[in-house]
This record gives structure tokens, C-alpha cells and sequence, in this order.
């Protein structure tokens, strides 16, 4: 019996790197639209010492003659023992695509379509892309604890992308689309008849069997979003397909992953375009190597005209062995006995399973890919640009770095833009406390949605510790802020409440300024003392009522420490119930706009130290009940612009101790009701600058102790009612220039240059002796002239 592995199999060739030595017995491939396609191949090796393992990862590409073409990477091999001789293998194979769904990943994307985000990740993979289709953008997307496989499958199922996969290269492309249109097309297909006689002499490129497919299927689809932006505005989208069986049933899914409508109407046509994808389906058999899985072609049936038309290829099964005709019966064996691919009943070389929909039938790969399963919460780092200490836009969203982003930079593009809970909101009130850069969040998923973070609570962490130690201030309540920006761990706002029995405290703090508006009354009720410091000034004004201050069973003390200023729009009233001291270090002045009184009960004293000048723009009254004293010191002085009147009811004595002065600007009248004496020790001087007048009702009289002078500037007139009488104990002389008149005890004498008596009448000298003596002639002239 010849070895295995002296057998070359003409039909199937292996290349490739793990190709090397290997004979295919035969193989099954798998594939589907949006799929990973897999193979399974059975094989010999012509080594006798092959080792099973120095294949795996290894590429293999199988060609058959038939034209059917695979290539992929060796995943699994199975040693499935030894048989006529020679060890038989099998193996999986997949293409590059398949490496994808091995390990997990975690990280964010910003600002990029679903084709740019699928590129990325399958870059390092190394495998050949085509990527040329139109994607809507993402403006941030998660993956998270998932493959990278079922990331960009949820992603492209999406966005009603499906892919499959080129093999005429040496390495498989993945090809993208969104148009089941896009496909290769490869022409007319005949079809044949399906017995098992005729398949097996059927030509190459023929259809043998042929089975039609409907199914029931709902034709709306309806979903729902939230846009918080518009939140007024309901987010709803509509999709209906052509009308099934059931095209009434309508599908209504919440949490569709829009915020635009057009994105919404998108989404429920996808949604709905899958659904309507299966209604009408067609399975068949064929030898024809070109039915591939995002193929078309045209169906020719001699028969039933009815199924005639255009199809896609949405999953196909391929099957391919050993020609043991070429080869003897010795392979035939060999295969028997390798039965884990279970060929169809009467195959020979080659043959396809296929499912295909008509091509003018929209495809949309099926969701059939989970969203990664959020955790009940994450912590993340609030982050921002450069230098800032809290980023944030209008709505108060936060940008956060969760600890398994390996490729965030810690900035204000770490994450999208995280709406955060506050205690409570309204549309102009609530509660705004912003999270700021480097602080620990709670970051929780409106409705499980991984794109879609909100920040629900802030945590303390190693470095971001509590503004009190703890345990030890574990009673208190604290609210406190940090100034910023540049704001140290003394720059603060705090309201904390300190629990502690017996010692409650409420306290508060302003870093700087501070403000406080009641709109209509306020009380404060302080059960024990009250204490402010105001370390600048302070202002109080109370604009339309009153202001009272009640000091009930105590006294009041205020100190200023430099000046003091009210003013009093209006009146102004002191009650002092006992006593009111005043002190003024320094000079008090008083401006009084009106009236000024006071009414003072028992006696009224008044010291002043230096001097006192009062001024009265009108006139003064004073009225005493009793007596009056005036105790001047010094000097007194009065200047009365207008008439000075004085009365006094009864007597009044004025001493001086020294001089008197009495300066009268005008006239002045003295009027005394009965008596008055005026006694100067030593001299006294009237000056009178025009004339001089004194009145007494009876008699009046001037005493000197020594000498009186009356003096007048141009003259002198006195003038009695009835006589006058001027006596003095020596001589009284009368004196104009060089003439003048004496007398004295001896006699009269009259003396001047010329002396007149003239009378009207007569003029009569009468004595013992009369003596008229001329020095020169004597004149004695009359009408008559008489000498006796």
C-alpha cells in the first residue's frame, strides 16, 4: 500500500507561508454578508515529522480548478489520527479580520465617521481594506470591555454597513459598502435540473437546485431620542418599507442614538430596510465558483419563470475535495475516513451552498451586536485646557479621563462634553456646583448608553482629601469653595454646620466680598450676644421705613475711633430717660437750619475753657425766672450793629474791675425811672463825635471827686428850662481863644481884644464903685447921653 503522502492533489493547491509540504484532502468554507468567514480544511503532510502547532497563524491560500479561490490564517489544527498509513489533519482558517475578536480594548473616539474609526482600529491588524464608503460622524464614541470585532460591528450595523470579503489578491480584502448594488456582477446563471444523476454530470457553472422563501416581517419601525438642547421638541423617527404581511405591525424602540432628526429618519430606515431584507429569501446549489457572498447575478429558470430575475449573495457554504478519480482508490479511502465535513450527498469536486434576496431589496446587516455592557458607574478625571482650573461650557457639561483611556491627554478633548447632575434645577433656579479640573466623578450612562456619559456625583480621593480631617470632624456638615483662578488652599467660601453636642455651630465665610438681598421682611433672633468686626466701613440705609434700635435691659456703647456723621432728612428726638453726658475731646460745632431750644428742668451750667463767641443773625430774647449772674474773668465786649434796648425790673448794679468801654456807632438813649448814680473811681471820658443830648425829667447832677472836662469838637450848647446854675469853690472861667471870662471870689472879669454888651432895652451896671478906664480913647456915644 503506497503512503499518503506520495499522492499530489492536481485539483486543490496550497500556497503561503504554512502551505509549505501540505496536501488538501478537501475543505468547507463558510460565509456571510457582515460575517467572518471560516474554513475548514483537512489535510496531509508530507513530512513524517510535521508538527501540527508550526502552523497555527500561519496564511494559507487554497485554489481549487474549479476557480474557487480562500485565503486566511490558520487559527486551529487538529490531529484527527492516522489512517492508511499517514496522519490526516484539520484546520481552521479565517481571515485577518478574525484577529480582530481576540483580546479587549478600551478608548474614545472624537469627531471621526464610523469608516475612519473602522480604518483605525483595524490598522494594526495589517490586513487589506477598502473603506470607500460615506459614513455619518461621531462626535464621541466609546469602546469599551469589548473586542475590537464586535466595536466596529455595533458601529457599522449601525450605520447599515456591511462588508465581505475579496479573495482574488494574495491577501483577502474586507470591503465596505451600504449598497448591495456595489457588488461584482457576474453575469447569467443557468439553472438545470436538481436530480442528483443530473447534478453530477451538470457543466461547471450551473444552478441544480432552487428553493423560494417568505416569511413574515413587520413594515414600520419607529424610534425615540432626547436631545437635552431641545428639550421641548419631541425626537422622533418614522420608517415604513414596502407592505408586507404584516406591514401594519409597527416597531417602536426607544434610545435610538440621535439627536438630529435627518440622523433619526436614517437610523429607522436601516432598522426597517433590515427587517424587510428577510421577507423574501431563495436558497440553491451550485458548482458555479463565482456565487460568493456580495456577488450578483441574473437567474435563468428554463421552468419557472416566476423566480427568473437579479439576486445578491447574502451566505454561501462551499465545499471542495480531492479528485480520487485522478488519484486511485487509495484517497477515496482516506477521505471516507475523514468525515468531520459532512459533503453533500452526490458532490464530486466542488459545490455551493448559497442564500440569496433580490438585489433590487435594500441590505442591511441585522443588530445583531450587543453594546458593551455598562457598569452601574465609572470614576473618571475632570479635565480641561491648558491651565484652567474649571472648563465648562453653557449647560455646566464637564470633559473627563477615565483611567483606562491609555491614549486620552488629559485635556479638554479627553471625552465629549459630560452633562452633570446637580441637586437641583430649574429653568433660571436650582443648584449649579460645576465639578473643576482634577477632581474624581461618578460618571453613570443615560440608558445604558456608553456614548452618552452624565456626571452624578463627586468622590475624595488620595490627593483631593476632605476640607476637615476625618474621622476627627466627622460631625460637620461643610459646603466650601476654592478661589479661583489661582486660588490656594486659604482662599475659600465655606458654610459649615458643626453638629456637636453642646457645641453646635453654624459658620460662614466670604474670602472676599459679600452680599445679601430680602425682598420683603427679615428677623434675626440671637439668643446670647451679638459681636460684628468691620475691619473697612460701613453703610446702612434704609430707603422708605423706619429704623428702630431697642436696647431693653441694658446699655448701648458705641466707640468711633476717628469720625462720626449723621444726617437726618428730617426731625430728630433724644429721649434720655436719666442722665446725658457729652465729651468732645476737641471743638464741637452745631449748625441749626431754623429754631434752636432747649428745655432744661432744674439748672443749666455751662464751662467753657478758651473764649465763646456767639452770633445772632436776628433778634435775641432772653427771659430769666430769677436772678442772673454773669462772671467774666476778662475782658467783655459788645457790638451792637443796630439799637440796644435793656430793661430791668428791678435794680442793677454793674462792677468793673478795670476799664469800660462803650463804642455806639449811631445814637444811644438811656432812660432811667427814677434814679441813677454813675461812680467812677478815677477819670471818665465821653467823646460824642456829632452832638450830645441828655434828658432828666426833674433834676440831674455831676459829681467829681476832683476834676470834670466837657469837650466838644465844634460846640457846646446847654440849655435849662428855667436856670442854670454853675457854681465852683475857687473860679469858674469861660475861655474863646484870646478872650475870656472869670470868676472867681474877688470879682468877674471880662478879657478880650473887644468886648461887647449890647442890650435891647437897656444895659444896667450896678455897684459901690464902677471903674470904666481906656488905655487909649473913650467912646461914650447914645441919642442921649446922661451923666450925673
Amino acid at each position: 500500500m503506497p503512503e499518503i503522502r506520495q499522492i499530489e492533489n492536481l485539483f486543490i493547491t496550497l500556497s503561503g507561508d504554512g502551505a509549505a509540504d501540505l496536501i488538501c484532502v478537501g475543505a468547507m468554507a463558510e460565509e456571510g454578508l457582515s460575517e467572518i468567514p471560516r474554513m475548514r480544511m483537512e489535510f496531509i503532510s508530507k513530512k513524517t515529522d510535521f508538527d501540527p502547532g508550526s502552523i497555527v497563524g500561519k496564511r494559507i491560500k487554497l485554489e481549487s480548478e474549479q476557480g474557487f479561490k480562500w485565503s486566511g490564517l490558520v487559527i486551529k489544527v487538529e490531529d484527527l489520527g492516522l489512517m492508511a498509513g499517514g496522519d490526516v489533519f484539520a484546520a481552521e482558517l479565517r481571515p485577518w479580520l478574525w484577529v480582530s475578536t481576540l483580546g479587549e480594548e478600551n478608548r474614545v473616539y472624537q469627531n471621526l465617521t464610523t469608516a475612519q474609526i473602522v480604518e483605525d482600529v483595524l490598522k494594526p491588524l495589517g490586513g487589506q481594506l477598502d473603506a470607500g464608503v460615506t459614513t455619518p460622524m461621531r462626535e464621541y464614541c466609546v469602546q469599551y470591555k469589548e473586542s475590537n470585532f464586535a466595536f466596529i460591528s455595533r458601529l457599522l450595523e449601525e450605520d447599515g454597513v456591511h462588508y465581505h470579503f475579496d479573495y482574488s489578491g494574495a491577501v483577502e480584502k474586507m470591503v465596505l459598502s451600504t449598497d448591495i448594488m456595489s457588488g461584482p456582477d457576474k453575469g447569467t446563471i443557468p439553472f438545470t435540473d436538481s436530480n442528483i444523476s443530473a447534478r453530477s454530470r451538470a457543466d461547471r457553472d450551473t444552478i441544480y437546485e432552487w428553493t423560494t422563501r417568505d416569511r413574515a416581517a413587520s413594515g414600520k419601525v419607529t424610534i425615540w431620542d432626547y436631545d437635552f438642547t431641545k428639550a421641548n421638541t419631541p425626537l422622533s423617527a418614522t420608517s415604513a418599507t414596502a407592505a408586507q404581511n404584516h406591514g401594519q405591525i409597527e416597531r417602536y424602540q426607544s434610545g435610538g442614538h440621535f439627536t438630529v432628526a435627518d440622523a433619526g429618519t436614517t437610523l429607522a430606515r436601516i432598522v426597517a430596510e433590515a427587517h424587510a431584507a428577510e421577507v423574501k429569501r431563495a436558497t440553491g446549489l451550485t458548482n458555479h465558483a463565482d456565487v460568493r457572498v456580495g456577488a450578483r447575478f441574473k437567474l435563468k429558470h428554463p421552468d419557472r419563470k416566476a423566480v427568473e430575475g437579479n439576486y445578491a449573495v447574502v451566505k454561501a457554504r462551499h465545499f471542495v475535495r480531492f479528485d480520487d478519480g485522478a488519484s486511485g482508490s487509495e484517497m477515496t479511502r482516506i477521505n471516507r475516513s475523514a468525515q468531520a465535513i459532512r459533503y453533500p450527498d452526490g458532490m464530486k469536486l466542488y459545490e455551493t451552498e448559497f442564500e440569496v434576496q433580490p438585489s433590487e431589496v435594500a441590505f442591511q446587516p441585522p443588530k445583531k451586536t450587543a453594546w458593551p455592557e455598562v457598569p452601574a458607574l465609572l470614576t473618571a478625571i475632570v479635565t480641561g485646557g491648558s491651565g484652567s482650573e474649571i472648563h465648562t461650557d453653557e449647560y455646566g457639561r464637564i470633559k473627563v479621563q477615565f483611567p483606562w483611556d491609555r491614549k486620552g491627554a488629559n485635556d479638554d478633548k479627553s471625552s465629549c462634553w459630560v452633562r452633570t447632575v446637580m441637586p437641583w434645577t430649574g429653568k433660571g433656579y436650582g443648584v449649579v456646583a460645576i465639578p473643576r479640573v482634577g477632581m474624581e466623578v461618578v460618571i453613570q450612562f443615560e440608558r445604558g448608553n456608553i456614548d452618552r456619559p452624565i456626571c452624578t456625583g463627586m468622590l475624595y480621593n488620595s490627593t483631593n482629601m476632605p476640607p476637615y480631617g476625618l474621622p476627627g470632624e466627622m460631625n460637620k456638615f461643610v459646603i466650601r469653595t476654592q478661589s479661583t483662578k489661582g486660588g490656594s488652599a486659604s482662599n475659600y467660601h465655606e458654610l459649615s454646620f458643626d453638629d456637636t453636642k453642646g457645641s453646635e455651630l453654624t459658620y460662614f465665610q466670604s474670602e472676599k466680598d459679600y452680599k445679601e438681598l430680602v425682598k420683603a421682611n427679615a428677623q434675626i433672633n440671637i439668643g446670647g450676644n451679638l459681636t460684628q468686626v468691620v475691619h473697612g466701613s460701613t453703610s446702612e440705609t434704609v430707603e422708605t421705613g423706619e429704623r428702630t434700635l431697642d436696647v431693653q435691659s441694658a446699655s448701648e456703647t458705641t466707640k468711633i475711633a476717628v469720625d462720626q456723621k449723621h444726617t437726618i432728612g428730617n426731625n430728630r428726638t433724644w429721649d434720655v430717660g436719666v442722665d446725658d453726658t457729652l465729651t468732645v475731646g476737641s471743638n464741637r460745632k452745631q449748625t441749626i437750619g431754623a429754631n434752636h431750644t432747649e428745655d432744661v428742668g432744674g439748672n443749666f451750667a455751662l464751662t467753657i475753657g478758651g473764649t465763646m463767641a456767639v452770633k445772632v443773625g436776628g433778634a435775641v430774647t432772653v427771659t430769666y425766672g430769677a436772678n442772673e449772674t454773669t462772671d467774666i474773668g476778662g475782658d467783655r465786649t459788645h457790638n451792637v450793629s443796630g439799637a440796644h434796648s435793656g430793661t430791668v425790673g428791678g435794680d442793677q448794679s454793674l462792677s468793673v474791675g478795670g476799664a469800660q468801654t462803650e463804642d455806639i456807632g449811631s445814637s444811644q438813649s438811656l432812660k432811667v425811672g427814677s434814679s441813677q448814680s454813675v461812680e467812677v473811681g478815677s477819670s471818665q471820658s465821653v467823646e460824642v463825635g456829632t452832638s450830645q443830648s441828655v434828658d432828666i425829667g426833674t433834676s440831674g447832677s455831676v459829681e467829681t471827686g476832683l476834676s470834670y472836662k466837657i469837650e466838644s469838637g465844634t460846640s457846646t450848647t446847654v440849655k435849662a428850662g428855667t436856670s442854670i446854675t454853675m457854681e465852683a469853690s475857687t473860679s469858674i472861667t469861660l475861655k474863646v481863644g484870646a478872650s475870656k471870662v472869670v470868676i472867681d471870689a474877688s470879682g468877674v472879669k471880662i478879657e478880650g481884644p473887644m468886648v461887647q454888651i449890647k442890650g435891647t432895652a437897656m444895659v444896667k451896671s450896678e455897684g459901690p464903685v464902677i471903674q470904666t478906664q481906656a488905655s487909649g480913647a473913650l467912646i461914650l456915644k447914645g441919642g442921649v447921653t446922661m451923666i450925673n
